[in-house]
């Protein structure tokens, strides 16, 4: 690297660094080292010790006493005001390197990076509207909001998320304390770990916006500086914002390089309607609070005045309608760094690519460690792909930023269940419980893991807990119909299910009606379940929920292999892949099942040549290539393909198919694990496959009579027949069932 080729300004090097020179000086060294390295190496060189010098608690406190003077600001109010930033005068710049010469130091003199990143931790409360002390139109919201956002671009400040704030001030909330404005500000910043904390007050709105900031410094309490913020007349929030910003940046203790940052316009990551913004805040406080028609709704008026708004397509395409991605992903360029990253993550997980959205979410920890959302994404990611331990890790991180939060407790508990740990599950769901005893998600929780471990009477007693505090929870009614037909009671199971189709939700409504299409459909009553399948689609249509027929051709795809139509089979499959745009991992299967075996063929080795890291690409591959061979009668491939499937996603198709390999390939024992694993979870998705939940019966039989087990290979065939003694049309598997079953008893 050259030296500096100006004298004059290698001089002024060591004066930049300590803060004494000249505003003059100053902004004309700043453009200095815009063009030369050497002097701009030096002063990143130099920011690591300026950092421990400007941050050492012993420093500070010594510099603080000759560097603090009295002032008044306009509205008459004085304050001690930290001339730090500005200037440190010479006699305090000998001070601070006597100090580093005789302080008996026993650590290395440059802190580390998540030390200086502490010290510069920044709460932003909410704006107190003076001119509207009901905050009609939540000004002072929207302005603390923004300047979080705009903020948090900084790469020298890491500013305490909204949503950690929310969390800590309900952990507050919790502890029955009672707090003044300025008090839980403080105790906010406390637990946050926080250095600074901006508050604000608007004192007009008309003709021109004012404001008054004033930050303070959390250990001591000092005001660190305060200042009057006058917007041009008739200007918007958003034009005020940004000035705020410049103005806090310029008072903050943070290294001058960060004036050398690309400050964006907020407008160029939200919005300029201030209309959107607000709908924006409601949409994101229902989305906290699980109220996801209200979201939708909120969302869509925030469309209404601002089209261009790319988190509200995000929020819109995870409750709503998954094409809304597409607008996320169209229009992500206007909104800032940590939303674009939320909207890239979805893109690529959407599209298969999990290693990308991994990677896309960690990368965002690193700047923005305290987003739990992130970590609950991630700890989502690692749940789909079987990495249960590495998932609980992250449910665990987010659980100690918020101990409160749902979700998180939802999917920890749910975790430990597919790890077989049933003790863990049940310890997480009790927590669960114990902090939200008046609501019904942790009990719809807590019947779902015991479906999981095959305690059926103890499912249905939770779900009926769930809908003792919430009679219209659709999820416990959903669930428990699907336990009332497992457990034979089908009246009640219709109950719940003509229940859902009552709501005033028409994805609720399409729901329930096609869950009464599974009742008949676990009897063996085939022909009756099409019907009222054809018919709930036919409702579908006239309500206008078309985009909600997706799921219910691939039930019908699946009662057709199942009665032996393959044609009609790959037909309705076909019709489901245009409402997803993908296709379906069933599809290679059914190409195969209807005797399209090289276009199946074909198919399999477009996957395979496509093949990358992508998780879901492996899955989809092994998942065809098995099923293919399977079809095929190449078994001993098929369960090689297949068992690297289930790796992946141990699920219900897989191990369905995988257990009718071991079979065909006469490995009983294998056969008779997999059926029994599935038969032993009582699941909507297993009712959802009726006709295959109800064979697996019969498969197992056929397996334990492979074995040699024919007691139990009797109780199956026996269980299976009783099921479909009722069943509505000729089914091969029924009349060899009956055979098997009397061939047996008469040995016996």
């Amino acid at each position: 690297m050259s030296e500096c080729n100006d004298k004059r300004f290698e001089k002024m090097l060591h004066a930049y660094e300590l803060g004494i020179l000249s505003d003059r000086d100053r902004k004309e060294f700043e453009l200095h080292i815009m063009e030369c390295e050497h002097c701009l190496e030096e002063v990143r060189r130099f920011d690591n010790t300026a950092e421990h010098i400007k941050f050492d608690e012993h420093i500070r406190d010594t510099v603080r006493e000759i560097t603090i003077e009295e002032s008044t600001d306009e509205q008459g109010i004085t304050y001690r005001q930290k001339l730090w930033k500005t200037l440190i005068p010479a006699a305090a710049a000998v001070l601070v390197f006597i100090i580093l010469i005789l302080k008996p130091w026993e650590i290395e003199i440059r802190p580390s990076h998540e030390a200086v990143a502490a010290q510069r931790r920044l709460i932003i409360m909410n704006f107190e509207n003076l001119a509207d002390p009901d905050d009609s139109q939540r000004l002072g919201e929207i302005a603390a909001n923004l300047l979080i956002t705009d903020l948090s671009e900084s790469h020298y400040i890491q500013v305490v998320s909204n949503q950690q704030m929310y969390d800590i001030r309900q952990q507050i909330e919790r502890g029955d304390s009672i707090y003044s404005n300025k008090d839980i500000a403080v105790e906010i910043a406390r637990r946050a770990n926080a250095q600074w904390v901006l508050m604000g007050s608007i004192l007009q709105t008309e003709p021109e916006l004012i404001t008054t900031i004033r930050l303070i410094d959390v250990p001591s309490g000092d005001l660190i500086n305060s200042q009057k913020i006058v917007g041009e007349t008739d200007s918007t929030i958003f034009a005020l914002i940004d000035k705020i910003t410049v103005a806090i940046k310029g008072f903050l203790p943070i290294p001058s390089l960060s004036r050398q940052e690309t400050d964006p316009m907020i407008t160029e990551m939200t919005t300029g309607s201030t209309d959107a913004y607000r709908y924006y805040l409601d949409g994101i406080d229902y989305y906290r609070k699980r109220l996801y028609l209200k979201a939708q709704r909120s969302f869509e008026q925030v469309l209404e005045h601002d089209s261009t708004f790319a988190m509200a397509y995000y929020y819109l395409a995870l409750i709503k309608d998954r094409t809304m991605l597409n607008k996320a992903v169209e229009y992500s360029d206007n909104c800032s760094e940590k939303d674009k990253s939320y909207i890239k993550s979805l893109q690529a997980s959407r599209g298969g690519d999990e290693a990308t959205a991994t990677s896309i979410l960690e990368g965002l920890l690193e700047r923005y460690p305290d987003e739990k959302y992130a970590l609950r994404l991630l700890g989502n990611s690692k749940y789909r792909r079987g990495q249960f331990e590495k998932a609980i890790e992250y449910y665990k991180r987010a659980l100690k930023l918020d101990p409160y939060y749902k979700e998180v407790l939802n999917n920890l508990a749910y975790a430990y269940s597919r790890m077989g740990n049933f003790k863990k599950a049940i310890e997480t769901n009790d927590i669960y419980i114990s902090i939200f005893p008046d609501e019904s998600s942790p009990y719809d929780a807590r019947g779902t893991i015991y479906g999981l471990f095959g305690k059926l009477d103890s499912s249905i007693i939770a779900y009926r807990k769930a809908l003792e505090i919430t009679p219209d929870f659709h999820s416990s009614l959903e669930e428990l119909g699907a336990m009332y037909i497992f457990n034979e009671e089908y009246d009640k199971a219709a109950e719940c299910f003509h229940e859902l189709a009552s709501s005033a939700s028409k994805s609720i409504r399409s729901m329930g009606r096609y869950y009464l299409a599974l009742i008949p459909l676990y009897q063996g009553k085939i022909i009756q379940s099409l019907k009222v399948m054809d018919d709930c689609m036919a409702a579908d249509r006239l309500e206008g929920a078309e985009t909600e027929q997706g799921y219910k051709h691939i039930i019908k795809a699946v009662i057709y292999e199942g009665i032996d139509k393959p044609d009609s089979a790959l037909s309705e499959i076909e019709k489901a892949m245009e409402f997803y745009g993908d296709k379906h991992q069933l599809y290679f299967y059914l190409l195969a099942r209807s005797g399209k075996m090289a276009e199946a063929d074909q198919q399999v080795e477009q996957l395979k040549d496509s093949l990358d890291d992508s998780v879901q690409k492996i899955y989809m591959y092994q998942f065809a290539a098995g099923s293919v061979n399977l079809v095929k009668g190449n078994f001993e491939e098929s369960i090689i393909s297949l068992e690297k499937a289930a790796e992946i996603s141990d699920n219900l198709l897989v191990s369905y198919l995988l257990g009718r390999a071991y079979l065909e390939s006469s490995r009983y024992n294998e056969a008779i694990e997999e059926f029994e694993k599935q038969l032993s979870k009582f699941t909507t998705y297993r009712v959802c496959r009726g006709i295959w939940s109800v064979k697996m019966h019969y498969y197992l039989g056929m397996s334990y009579e492979g074995a040699g087990m024919y007691t139990e290979a009797i109780k199956q065939y026996e269980r299976f027949l009783y099921l479909w003694k009722d069943a509505d049309m000729k089914i091969d598997e029924i009349e060899d069932a009956q055979a098997r079953l009397a061939r047996l008893t008469s040995k016996s």
